[in-house]
This record gives structure tokens, sequence and C-alpha cells, in this order.
């Protein structure tokens, strides 16, 4: 079997097993690349409020929102540096989350993350709504569908300048059948590179054996930052105010602040997006002491080790979430176009199966016409 051959095989077959999930990954991928944007202007009555002279102070705006959700527990608020955003409490990890109005104390809304159309959007993308089986096999998909892609590129690599031409350029004009298969050639190989990154990175959130080769690349661990102790009590008032105002010192153009509740004995921890960062997760993490307002302890994104570093990169890299939204523009169209692959592909193998039919029944009749 000539190696172009295999290559062929590999591509069909392996398209044809994983195309239908390939469809379904790519285009909430698409989706989620927007989710932010989509989120705000879907919602904008959750988002957006009159500024006024003064906002509340932390631990009054959390009170007063208590007062009105005294069965939701929150632990942190996060506060964007456009006065005219909503700022958002959490719960932690699975709890509720509350937008309120930062001036009045109101809350905007409240649900569970859970209940949202872009939780059922990522959980479709990332596990197909059946967990655990759902993640093996996007995890599997994705494996596969990187050596569909290099297969692609291999299959497509031309031999001469004359090829090269044809197989960059997509035919307009000359039917359906070369329209669809330049679709899925020609426009294949200008996604297929950023497509490979996408999947590649996509691997570290469906098997933890790539999240432990990050590490053991970077000869590092995952780092977990504890907060300091303090002598200070953590109960006198406005220590959530106090450690955001240390915040703001600290860089007063971050894209927003987000201040959690300390235990008893604890630094305030507040984590901030800086203006400058890389990308959407180079946060930088500080701790406060709650009662003089001094910063304890201070990591920015540069100080974390290598291998939180490159996981975190991998975040970025996977939804475009770096470079402003030009970036993620690019990312939306590559995944929106990735997922036409499967089908121009499956249309193509499905035009010359029926071809090769066609031939084989009428050889007989051929044969008997010529005796």
């Amino acid at each position: 079997m000539r190696w172009r051959t295999l290559f062929l095989k590999l591509h069909l077959y392996l398209g044809l097993a994983t195309g239908l999930v390939l469809v379904v990954v790519c285009l909430t991928g698409a989706l989620l690349a927007f989710e932010e944007e989509l989120e705000v202007w879907l919602h904008p009555e959750r988002h957006w409020v009159v500024p006024r002279e003064a906002r509340l102070p932390l631990d009054a705006l959390m009170q007063r929102v208590q007062a009105q959700l005294p069965e939701v527990e929150l632990s942190s608020v996060t506060v964007h540096a456009d006065p005219r955003r909503s700022v958002v409490l959490g719960g932690g990890r699975g709890g509720p989350v509350v937008y309120a109005d930062p001036y009045t104390g109101q809350v905007l809304d409240h649900f569970r993350r859970q209940d949202t159309f872009f939780f059922q959007v990522m959980a479709l993308h990332r596990w197909l709504l059946v967990r655990p089986v759902g993640k093996w096999i996007v995890g599997v998909s994705t494996l596969l569908f990187l050596i569909i892609l290099i297969s692609g590129v291999v299959l497509w690599w031309p031999r001469n300048r004359k090829q090269l031409r044809k197989r960059t350029r997509v035919a307009f004009r000359r039917g359906w059948k070369r329209l669809n298969h330049d679709l899925h050639v020609s426009v294949g190989i200008y996604v297929a590179l950023l497509l490979f990154i996408m999947g590649l990175t996509g691997l570290a959130w469906s098997f933890e054996w790539v999240n432990d080769a990050i590490y053991r690349i970077t000869g590092t661990r995952p780092e977990r930052l504890t907060p300091p102790e303090v002598m200070a009590d953590t109960s006198q008032a406005y220590p959530l105010e106090r450690a955001l105002q240390a915040a703001m010192h600290y860089d007063s153009t971050a894209v927003f602040y987000s201040v959690s509740r300390p235990r008893p004995g604890q630094a305030v921890a507040v984590r901030l997006l800086p203006a400058d960062a890389p990308h959407s997760r180079a946060f930088t993490t500080l701790f406060v002491d709650p009662a003089s307002g001094a910063v304890l302890q201070a990591q920015p994104f540069a100080a974390r080790n290598r291998g939180d570093q490159v996981r975190s990169w991998f975040y970025a890299l996977h939804v475009g979430a770096f470079g402003g939204w030009p970036v993620r523009l690019i990312w939306f169209v590559a995944s929106l176009l990735g997922a036409t692959f499967p089908v121009t592909g499956f249309l193509i193998w499905w035009h010359k199966r029926r071809k090769s039919k066609r031939s084989r029944s009428m050889a007989p009749a051929s044969t008997a016409s010529i005796s």
C-alpha cells in the first residue's frame, strides 16, 4: 500500500467515524468564543446599571444582597472597572451567581450557572451532555481529529507551483461538486493550523495525562496559593472594601477585581486582571491584611511557575482569548469552518461511492453487448 493511499484511508475512515462529534464540538466552540459578549447582549438588564456618585462598600453591598437572598451563601464579589457594570457575587464552585447594582445593592438577577443556556452549550462541547462517557468520546474524537488534520495536509501538499495555485483557490462557477471539493480542500488548508491548535489544547479538558505532561515537561507542579495568616479579626468592619482599595492602589487600571471572603485569621484574597495582560486568564493574585489594607503578598502572572503559565495559555489558545476581539473573530470563523469539513468530506466520499457503484453496474451490460 502506497503511503498516499494509507493517508487517504486514514483521512476518510477517521473522518467518517468522528464527523458528527466534530460538527457538534466545532459549532458549540464557535458559539462559546463570544459567550461573554452574547451574554451581555442577551441580558443587558443584569449587566448594566446607571452610575451614581459613589458605590456601596463591598461589605455593606454583600449584607444588602444577603438580606434579599437569605438562602444564598456568598463567598466572592467581582467589581468591574467600568462604572456602568453591575457587580457579580458568587457562591463558589457550583454555587449561585448573583448580579447586583453596586450603588444600591439591589439584586438584578440570580441563578445557578448550571441552569443557563451557555452552560448547556459548554456541556455539549466538552462531554456531549453525558458525563463521563461523553467526555471520553469528545477526547478520543479530538485525538483522531489531529490525525485527520495531519493526513489532510499531507494529501493536500502540492508537487509543483501549478498544483499550489489550484489547491489554494475556490472555483465558484464549476458546479456544486467542484465547489464542495474546493471548500473542503482549499479552505481547509487555511484553517488547518488553527484547528490543530484548538484540538491539541482542548485535550487538556478531556485527559488528565495531558495536564500531567505539561507539568512534567516544565519540571513544575500545580501551584496552590494559600492566604497568609493574620493577627487581626477578619470580622471587623469593611475588610473586603479595604482589600479592594488596596488592590485598586496596586493596579488602578485593571479590567476587574474579584475579592473573596476570607476565613477567620486569614488574609483577603483578591484576583485582578491587568489591562495589559497577555490573555484573559493572566491574573494577578494579591493577599491583603483586612485590618491595615497592606498587601502582604502579590503574585503577577509572570511570577507563576512555567507549568501554570503554559496551562493557562492552553485555555487562551483554545478559545482565542488573547489579542482582543480580532483574534476571537478568527477563532470563531475557523471553528465554524471546522464544522463544515466533515460535511463536505462526506459529500465527496458519497459522490465517489455512487459513481463507483454506477460504473460497476454498467460493466456487465457493456460486456454483454460486446459479446
